[in-house]
This record gives C-alpha cells, structure tokens and sequence, in this order.
C-alpha cells in the first residue's frame, strides 16, 4: 500500500515514460525504478544523507531569516549531496526538468538553468494548513500552525524562481499556491486512478450490495485521517452499528499507531488492519466508503479509488475537493453528523436497483480520472513547454 504522494508520482512517471525519453534521477536505492520504467535511463543509487535536525526555535528563526537546502525544517527534506553531485555533472541533455515535490525542485533545482522546469507541487501544504484552521481547538496549536504557514511561505518565496511552472491538484491548491507565489505560473493536473483489473458487472454489484463492510482507507499516521476515524467512531458508527447490527467498520491503512492500534473492537464491530499490500480486495468488498474528512490538501486518493470499484462514498465537501461529482451521488456529501449518518442509512437500506444506479454513476465519474487522461492534460503542458524539436526528451527529479 502506497501513500498519496506515491501513488501520484508512480502515475505521473508512468505517463511520462509513455510519451518522452525520460532519464530518472532519485535519492537512495534506485533499482526499483529501474525495473519499473525499463528502458528509461535511470541514475544510480545514492546513499550519503543529511538529515534535517530536529527543530527548535532558535534553529527555525534562523533557517526563516537565512534558509539553506541543507538545513530545512520541513517533512520531506533531506538532502542527499551526491544526487546534487550527479545532477550537476549529467549535462543538460534534455528539453526539459520535472521535479516531484517543492523539496525535490529547493534542494536540487537550478534556477540559473537555461532549460524549462515543472515542479510538481502535489497538495499545497499552505491549504492544509488554512483548513485546519478550522478544526484546532486550542490556542497553542494555532500558534504553530501560523508560524508553520509563515514558514513555508518563507521558503516557497525563497528557493523558488518565477521562471518555474507549478503544477498543483485542485484550483484551490492552486489559489493557495499563488498566494505564495503570484508571480508564478501554476497550471492544474488532478489525481488518477487506475481501472480495475477485475470485472465490474451486475453480479459483482450485488454482492457489493450484499457485503456487510464499511471502508475507510488512508495512511493512519496522517492526521486528517486519524481525525476523520475517530469522529467517525464517535459521531456516525454508534448510532449505524445499532441500526445495522451485522455491520463491519474496516480501517485499512499504513501504520496505524498510537490510539488507532488500539480502537479495534470485533464485539463492536471495529476493525483495524494495517500495512496491507493490495487495497483492492477491501474496495471489491466495501458496501460504502465512509470518510468524513475536515483538512489534508489535494484530492482524496480513497474517493477516487472508490468511485473506481463502483463503491458509493460518503463523506464531506472537502472530501470530494477538485472532484467532478455527478448529481446523483452529491446527495451523500454532507457536513453535520445527523446528515452523514442519513446519508449513509440511505445506501445502506436502498433497494438493489436504487444501489447499483449509485454504483454505476460512480464508475463512470471515475472514468474522468483515468491516469491515460491525466497524462493527456501533462503533456499538453509540456508539448507548450518544450523545444520545438521531433523528438522531446524529458529530465525527472524524484
């Protein structure tokens, strides 16, 4: 089981090595890349690390005031000297530069490059933060987070060139993105999906419809996830597992630690399963998702993996961000607790035809999101990026 980001940039790349000559660079242990792009030149593994230090206010007031790639206290930013070293002697015998990450592009990019770059952007962690806004409950946290906010602004504003074309998952990242960076060019590429390697017919419906399982899926180290567990374990499973006696809540994820380790309750019907490493099975036997989520930037990979399973989703507004939801299903993309757990009674009592119009209308608004269609989009971006020449070749940052 792969986290957001990963499944993000594993789509991009593929997408990218259908279409360009792509030569991969990436820290660590690169072998993998190597065997999933055959064909592709792909640089070799680097092993050297400098790992971010633990921050403390003095060491952030003075990263804010002077900040250096070696020495930035964000999630993601370790910096590995001999991929720079093998950047800097490679030559620049491409038409182009595609980072993965704001950290790939601040720790290895040159912006005295003559050659166009994209960076991938991914979620704007500036958005995360402004809607987490309002779910903090205490006045430390807020604190943190504004000092957060400034801090990452800081750095954008820093390291980040005008002449670099920024890719964000939403428009409302992308406003978010552009606050930061007005003088910027941020076009929008979502999320994709993959099809389903099985089936989806009438009979897989209704066994859907038959199942006793709730899903919920997402990496559960992840705050907006552990959030949207618990106030669904508070707020919405109670008042269903009473309705519904024979109902299973399954909770599948990476890394459940901590409280979530410990809520599974098979006498209450609670599962907890963790670090699996295929989802498929879970969504071909998922009646509904149920995902309340209330923070987190970009897309909600789970919704779209749902809507790909032909899997009716419940959950919020900002569950469905950047999503095209067709009418037919927006009734179930509700805020307060009564009205989420009608929505999910709804399903969970609809007659089999009533189901599986749901289920079809999901599976075609999934449709929308095929990695093949996303990768249109990139290279449409990139064809009005690139030189002019008959073959592109293309330069990737991981």
């Amino acid at each position: 089981m792969t986290s957001g980001w990963a499944t993000r940039y594993i789509g991009l790349s593929a997408e990218l090595h259908k279409r360009y000559h792509v030569t991969f660079f990436a820290p660590g242990d690169t072998s993998l890349l190597a065997q999933q792009f055959p064909g592709s030149e792909v640089a070799p593994s680097t092993s050297s690390i400098i790992s971010g230090k633990t921050a403390t206010r003095l060491r952030l007031a003075g990263s804010l005031l002077r900040p250096r790639k070696q020495s930035i206290y964000l999630y993601g930013f370790d910096y590995y000297p001999e991929l720079d070293s093998l950047l800097r002697n490679s030559g620049t015998n491409w038409n182009l530069e595609f980072y993965f990450g704001m950290g790939s592009y601040v720790l290895y990019g040159n912006p005295q490059s003559k050659v166009p770059a994209i960076c991938d952007f991914c979620d704007s962690q500036l958005r995360h933060l402004a809607v987490r806004r309002s779910v903090i409950r205490t006045w430390r946290k807020a604190s943190a987070d504004w000092a957060q906010r400034l801090y990452v602004t800081r750095i954008k504003r820093f390291f980040i060139p005008q002449s670099l074309r920024i890719l964000a998952i939403t428009d409302e990242d992308r406003r978010h993105i552009l606050k930061a960076l007005p003088q910027n060019t941020v076009f929008v590429v979502p999320n994709g999906v993959q099809r389903p390697s099985w089936t989806i017919d009438a009979s897989y419906i209704e066994a859907k419809w038959r199942s006793p399982y709730i899903l919920f899926s997402g990496s559960l180290d992840y705050e907006p996830n552990v959030q949207s567990v618990i106030f669904t374990l508070q707020q919405i499973w109670p008042q269903l597992k009473e309705r519904f006696p024979h109902l299973i809540f399954r909770v599948v994820g990476r890394n459940p630690l901590g409280l979530l380790a410990r809520l599974g309750n098979p006498q209450a019907g609670i599962e907890i399963i963790g670090n699996v490493p295929d989802m498929s099975d879970y969504y071909r036997s998922a009646k509904l998702l149920l995902c309340p989520m209330f923070s987190g930037g970009g897309m909600k990979n789970k919704v779209l993996e749902a809507l790909a399973t032909a899997t009716p989703v419940v959950t919020t507004p900002e569950g469905t961000a950047g999503l095209r939801i067709p009418i037919g299903l927006r009734r179930f993309v509700r805020e307060p607790p009564p009205e989420l757990r009608a929505a999910a009674r709804m399903i969970l009592e609809a007659p089999l035809d009533k189901y599986s119009g749901w289920a079809r209308e999901a599976l075609k608004a999934a449709e929308e999101y095929t990695w093949e269609r996303v990768g249109h989009e990139l290279s449409l971006i990139i064809e009005s990026m690139a030189s002019s020449t008959s073959a592109a070749s293309c330069n990737c940052h991981h």
